[in-house]
């Protein structure tokens, strides 16, 4: 549905009474094309899930099995979450009109969705048999479900073999595009985007997909230069400022990245990824006055932006304001419970501020979380470490070590035992360390201090 049509006047009024039917329950009647309007615009713009169901079930009271408006539910109870049971009322809508291709098309969809892929490749197929002039649209609707659960090889052979029948199609060269990046293809991605913009040199979204493209193969400067020229012909271009931003922040150019990101809020003074970017600027330039302003309007903004309370919550540890450190992590906590990195930084200023007992529950919160997570027990265990509990700190990297058997621990370990002068248990995990990682001895050598004997027989374990 076309958005300048939920502007109308006469659509208008029709939204008013169904509004009023929504509040009141006094039921109204309207004709099914009018429940699809309705319909259309509520599952589009009304974030309340039982005020959607409440007038799919005032439609179906006064229509019954209607295929118009079934499969507008299947489609809100697939965005719901409700895969299984929109998958089913998809199916029946087929069984119902075999010779629907836009249920076919959505069958396929529902597949991608889950995953299936030998169905929705099943159903995609019989979609373009039944309507081979939409192939093109219905191929790039699929596709983009199966970018979007990243199976990538299956959506980047479809386009493939679309691509060779429809080579001027640009949505579905942009979809391959988007394969090739995420399976580490970059090259062709390059090679395809150049031979589009072969044949059109003034499209702004070829040169900001070629941009694209050379950010992720780390080719920054030559990303600049796409991306500038998708800017020339597009000035209000969003995403393509955004990424050369992020390329001259990869380039440590950050005053200029910051000008651009300032483009950015010039034209969409309420982009949070903007100024989150910019306070991410402005901490590297140490200018923390600035950043916090940054984040205080990107939470004025986005109240539960998770992420800003966290970070705003560091300023006012830095700032020795720790009584308001703690309130923002707490308040950042409650948005996101189960976020490991806040819960760590969390963790890491109460045993900066003596509260010892605090941050090691937080830190066993974060592992019941994330049990495989490498970084949350190596900080663990610098918290227990820094404040003198080497052997607790031994303990729980030794658990990790069920969990995530890495280098790191090993070399870690190593230290600690030295610290304690057990240099059996050192020479033990310092064994199993370089025959995991040898590359990592020369940090180890470089971070523990060790005694001239010490260092010889370490040494001979290399040397070995």
């Amino acid at each position: 549905m076309n958005n300048d049509y939920f502007e109308n006047n006469e659509f208008i009024a029709l939204q008013k009474k169904c509004e009023k039917m929504l509040k009141t329950g006094k039921e109204v009647y309207f004709d099914v094309d009018e429940f699809v309007d309705l319909l259309d615009y509520y599952t589009e713009t009304d974030d309340d899930t039982k005020k959607v169901m409440k007038l799919f079930s005032y439609a179906e009271k006064q229509h019954g099995f209607n295929s118009d408006i079934e499969s507008l539910k299947a489609l809100f109870l697939l965005d719901c979450g409700q895969d299984d049971e929109a998958l089913e009322k998809m199916q029946k809508l087929f069984e119902i009109e075999p010779e629907n291709s836009d249920y076919a098309v959505d069958l396929s969809f529902m597949y991608a969705h889950k995953g299936d892929i030998a169905n929705s490749l099943f159903c995609l197929k019989r979609a373009v048999a039944l309507c081979p002039e939409e192939e093109e649209g219905a191929v790039d609707y699929v596709c983009a479900e199966l970018c979007a659960h990243e199976h990538f090889n299956a959506a980047q052979k479809i386009l493939e073999q679309t691509l060779s029948k429809y080579p001027d199609s640009e949505e579905l060269t942009y979809r391959l595009a988007t394969c090739y990046n995420s399976t580490g293809n970059t090259g062709k991605s390059i090679q395809l985007l150049k031979n589009l913009l072969n044949e059109e040199p003034y499209s702004p979204d070829a040169w900001f997909h070629l941009g694209a493209s050379y950010w992720q193969d780390e080719q920054f400067n030559e990303a600049i230069e796409a991306l500038d020229y998708a800017l020339a012909l597009d000035a209000d271009f969003i995403e393509a400022y955004f990424i050369k931003a992020a390329c001259l922040v990869q380039l440590e150019n950050t005053p200029a990245a910051i000008e651009v990101f300032k483009e950015i809020l010039q034209r969409d003074p309420k982009h949070e990824g903007a100024l989150e970017s910019l306070a991410d600027c402005y901490t590297e330039l140490e200018d923390f006055e600035q950043a916090a302003n940054c984040l205080i309007t990107l939470l004025e903004i986005e109240p539960d932006h998770a992420k800003a309370w966290a970070k705003l919550a560091r300023f006012y540890a830095l700032d020795a304001n720790y009584k308001g450190a703690i309130e923002l992590f707490q308040k950042a906590l409650e948005i996101e419970p189960d976020n490991c990195d806040i819960i760590m930084d969390f963790a890491i200023l109460l045993s900066t501020i003596g509260l010892q007992d605090g941050a090691v529950a937080l830190c066993k919160e974060a592992i019941k979380i994330e049990k495989h997570n490498l970084e949350v027990w190596l900080k663990y265990s610098d918290i227990l470490r820094n404040n003198g509990k080497k052997t607790q700190a031994i303990k729980v990297l030794q658990q990790a070590l069920e969990f995530v058997p890495n280098a790191i621990i090993y070399y870690t370990l190593t230290e600690l035992f030295v610290e304690q002068k057990k240099i059996a248990k050192a020479v033990e995990y310092f064994t199993l360390a370089y025959e995991a990682e040898p590359d990592m001895a020369e940090c180890f050598f470089d971070n523990c201090q060790l005694s001239a004997k010490e260092l010889e027989l370490f040494h001979s374990i290399v040397h070995k």
